[in-house]
């Protein structure tokens, strides 16, 4: 059949016919120039060794002020057997978005960490040189084009634009950002034992490592919740309200709130449960986790492999680990002891009647006793 179109046309040619015009396609990418040079300005940065989502990686990230971009940051995964990401060209592809194991993104608009407009890099990444934290890390970017990414990072953006980023240079010595002394394995599930990592996605997928802040904050709260749990629907936007009220005052605490079970008691919780617990609980989607076994156990994590032990498994249930170490510091259905003074001291560890009432309050002590240390 496209034999005879084409033999049709080219007979129409005789008598004036020229070609057709292609349709606008309306999902077409914008373009603001050729990938032929940087572009725009590029100030010093620093190379990293760290962690996110419970994996090492090697990374660079720069500020962009004064330029067309607000901040970069690459990352590159390491497997298990390497220390280091090994020289040489990376493709990249903003097609494969959160999938990526090389990452490479800008940032625009962005305003107090939070940034409306998120690009992904198409394109070749020279690794000159790398090492361990110490060594120098030298790359550039070879005929890499930005593409603006929907606003979960998962594919580029319908009617989005690009921008050049090629010609750019890297040059700075790896820095690492691991501070704590935290143990993958952990030590015990009691007391005083540094807990094993805990690894769970978000609302939005992501992968989230509970020891990715070890030594960053001082106190670290899990907070166990349910979409059935009624009094957690009062009692989750008084603690990020608190959260928040920390944060604003510089206070090194951070909060993150761990679904178990949907609408229904044992039921696991679903993503989009997520989402709207999230929303109802005045809670930021990137710190809600789901803990529901691939979709299949609720609390999977938690209760079934034994992250910490607990005195019971009441809902909401509090707990206080110690920022620089993850060790197991508070538990709220554990702390039952009252003063004179009505205040609830962590003097007990065991179960007693009225162990939600000491956890209601005593967890915020437990935080404030951290942030003095």
């Amino acid at each position: 059949m496209k034999h005879i179109a084409f033999s049709i046309c080219c007979l129409a040619l005789t008598i004036g016919c020229g070609p057709a015009e292609e349709p606008e396609d309306p999902n077409a990418i914008v373009h603001e120039g050729t990938c032929d040079e940087a572009g725009f300005a590029i100030d010093m940065g620093k190379a990293v060794f760290g962690r996110r989502g419970g994996k090492r990686y090697v990374g660079y990230v720069a500020e962009g002020s004064g330029s067309r971009y607000d901040k970069i940051e690459f990352v590159s995964y390491l497997y298990d057997d390497e220390n280091t990401l090994a020289v040489g060209s990376y493709v990249l592809s903003a097609d494969d978005g959160n999938g990526a194991n090389e990452v490479l993104r800008a940032y625009r608009d962005c305003e107090d960490d939070v940034c409306n407009e998120v690009y992904q890099a198409s394109g070749t990444l020279k690794i000159e040189a790398s090492g361990e934290v110490g060594d120098q890390f030298t790359a550039r970017l070879d005929n890499v084009t930005f593409e603006q990414m929907e606003d979960d990072g998962s594919e580029p953006k319908r009617n989005g634009s690009t921008f050049c980023g090629s010609a750019v240079r890297w040059d700075a010595p790896i820095e690492s950002n691991v501070l704590g002394e935290c143990l993958t394995d952990g030590e015990g599930l009691e007391k005083g034992d540094k807990l094993r990592d805990l690894v769970l996605p978000n609302c939005y997928g992501d992968m989230i490592s509970v020891h990715d802040n070890c030594g960053h904050v001082k106190a670290q709260v899990l907070v166990l919740t349910a979409s059935w749990c009624s009094a957690c629907r009062t009692r989750l936007p008084a603690t990020e309200a608190l959260i928040q009220q920390y944060k604003d005052q510089n206070a090194s605490v951070e909060a993150y709130y761990i679904l178990g079970q949907g609408s229904q008691p044992g039921a696991p919780a679903t993503m989009q449960e997520c989402f709207g617990d999230a929303q109802t609980k005045s809670i930021d989607p990137a710190r809600m986790l789901v803990d529901n076994g691939g979709g299949r156990v609720g609390f999977n994590e938690m209760f079934r492999r034994g992250f910490a032990t607990l005195c019971d498994s009441g809902l909401p249930n509090y707990i206080v680990l110690d920022g620089d170490d993850m060790s197991f510091d508070f538990a709220s259905r554990c702390h039952v002891s009252q003063t004179d003074d009505g205040v609830w001291r962590e003097d007990q560890w065991g179960p007693q009647d009225n162990r939600a009432a000491a956890g209601a309050g005593g967890y915020t002590l437990a935080i404030e006793q951290l942030l003095d240390d």
